[in-house]
């Protein structure tokens, strides 16, 4: 089991609990009073790993998702409206006081306190009464500097300027400009490279719940990939360099899966192309209601024949990609589910083949029970008749086939994904909550790398890189059909990225990088998607200071445009 190791085992506890185990250690810096055991350590650490899972939760996906063109959010009847924060994301008016332009900031900063903390604790901790070596010492430095440095490559992400805090004792702070921040976290990455491990240097399963030289290569190669984004200057060149380190081995060995969901179901922790992932354990910490809730219907629970964590709460779904009348919308951008070729393994509707094995990522169409024989039924629009998913908004229950606001929802809008953290059937409750959450994935790298050699004139390789990685989506006999022309060519790369976005689209939606990848296209506030119909000012890259930091912090002044 995974929590056979007592640092795995801190991951997995909840935020609170991690907050409560550490409370004496944060009152009293560099007491002493809190580290008396290994097993104090191990705790005060797995503090901050907490801390890093959440911010890639609800503070990360609002931005990165429902700000994009392919998650969303339609209000349901009288669900989902929630004061119109959803339309505002989407249609990117958000305000300093919506939580989806703001969360980031406080689980962020809160990530970078714990390890403030905590690297100021660690100096005056005496490891060889506590059977550690110096060695050891300057890996958990180093590993918490690499995380704090996680935690300001998303605050550079979602807002640009930010104050760098390095230390509990420092006074409230101006803002930093981007490029400090930028050359904050490359140094930070570089000089903690030296002191971590290369995954096979580790026990499992800690070569892939703790930050490795892997782990730190894969955060310095997204920083520089978004460089343009984040500091106007281009670096696709050193980009591909350490992309291309990365896919040959030099910081660890790692593989593509053969299959699109072995990194993700309940034994990928096994799966060669998980770089890092935060622990899921059931009992512990296994976020059930986040990514199963979020996504689905009341009654989806029936369909998985599951009972673990209650019923979806029916919020968010792929954005459409037809009217009610089965016509094609017509977009450059979203419609994701469209983007699947009929013969993607993954555009298979859900099904459970037994023994913690899967095929399809998507709900979709008629829903039948866990048996396969019993139809699933509405509870609200559609209560008692049967509850067909649909590709599209339209409040057709009341004879509206009107589809271009995503206000007219109902129950049954939107294809739901199956994927991250997917869910397992009660007759099999062995694979319930074990799947871990794949942060960083060696897909990612071979996309980057396509990328950076598209960018930089060298289109063949491009395209050779893509599909390396998307043959694994297609059975043997079609992807070498010819007629069928599934491979990519150079030739269909074209030079406005439309066809690589459709590839980091397919590949990773509902994973949060959806706005990163638009705005490095300058297509997010340019471009148009469902619901999305006027371009919006370019400040709308970034998001604003929220409202209750700039009250804290006289010295804060508000980004450009949200003045």
């Amino acid at each position: 089991m995974k929590l056979r190791n007592i640092l795995v085992c801190m991951l997995l506890v909840t935020a609170n609990s991690c907050t409560d185990l550490s409370e004496d250690m944060y009152d009293r810096v560099g007491s002493g009073n809190f580290v008396q055991k290994k097993d104090n350590l191990m705790q005060v650490i797995g503090s901050v790993y907490a801390k890093a899972h959440n911010t890639t939760l609800i503070s990360w996906f609002f931005p990165q998702e429902l700000t994009a063109d392919q998650i969303l959010t339609p209000t349901r009847g009288i669900h989902g409206y929630n004061a119109g924060e959803y339309l505002r994301l989407n249609q990117h008016n958000w305000s300093n006081l919506d939580r989806g332009a703001t969360m980031a900031w406080t689980e962020n900063y809160q990530l970078i306190g714990f390890a403030n903390h905590v690297l100021a604790e660690l100096p005056g901790t005496d490891y060889t009464k506590l059977g550690l070596t110096d060695a050891d010492k300057k890996r958990h430095m180093a590993e918490i500097r690499t995380l704090r440095a996680y935690g300001y490559w998303h605050l550079l992400e979602i807002y640009g300027e930010v104050p760098i805090v390095t230390s509990v004792e420092e006074p409230v702070k101006a803002k930093n400009t981007d490029q400090e921040v930028f050359d904050f976290v490359v140094k930070e990455l570089n000089e903690t490279l030296p002191d971590l491990p290369l995954k096979s240097e580790t026990a499992p399963p800690q070569g892939l719940y703790r930050v490795t030289k892997a782990f730190n290569r894969f955060l310095l190669m997204r920083l520089l990939f978004n460089s343009e984004a984040y500091i106007r200057k281009p670096m696709y060149d050193e980009t591909r360099k350490l992309a291309d380190e990365i896919v040959s081995g030099v910081y660890g060995q790692y593989a593509l899966d053969n299959t699109w969901n072995g990194p993700f179901t309940h034994n990928n922790a096994n799966s060669g192309e998980l770089i890092f992932a935060f622990p899921i354990e059931k009992g512990q910490r296994d976020e059930k209601g986040w990514w199963f809730g979020g996504f689905h219907h009341y009654q989806s629970h029936l369909t998985f024949g599951s009972s673990y964590g209650g019923a979806g709460w029916n919020g968010w779904g792929l954005a459409p990609s037809i009217t009610a009348k089965g016509e094609k919308l017509n977009y450059k951008l979203g419609m994701p589910f469209s983007r699947y070729h009929a013969k993607d393994l993954r555009k298979k509707p859900w099904n459970y083949l037994g023994n913690g094995n899967f095929e399809g990522m998507f709900l979709q169409g008629l829903q039948l029970a866990f048996n396969k024989k019993d139809t699933i039924r509405g509870v609200e629009e559609y209560k008692g008749r049967p509850l067909v998913l649909v590709d599209y908004v339209a409040r057709t229950s009341e004879g509206d086939a009107a589809s271009g606001s995503m206000l007219k929802g109902e129950e049954n809008t939107g294809i739901r994904p199956v994927k991250v953290c997917p869910v397992f059937p009660d007759v099999e409750s062995q694979f319930e909550a074990q799947a871990d959450q794949p942060e960083m994935r060696l897909a990612e790298v071979y996309l980057t790398l396509a990328e950076c050699e598209l960018r930089l004139g060298n289109k063949e390789r491009a395209a050779d890189l893509i599909n390396t990685l998307i043959k694994r989506n297609y059975a043997a006999a079609d992807w070498g059909n010819a007629a069928l022309a599934l491979p990519v060519t150079a030739a269909g790369l074209d030079a406005g990225g439309y066809r690589m976005l459709e590839e980091w689209g397919k590949e990773f939606i509902m994973e949060g990088r959806r706005r990163t990848d638009l705005i490095r296209w300058n297509k997010y506030t340019t471009d148009l998607w469902f619901d999305h119909n006027e371009p919006s000012a370019a400040f709308r890259n970034r998001m604003p200071i929220p409202f209750f930091a700039m009250n804290a912090n006289p010295l804060l002044i508000q980004t450009n445009g949200y003045n």
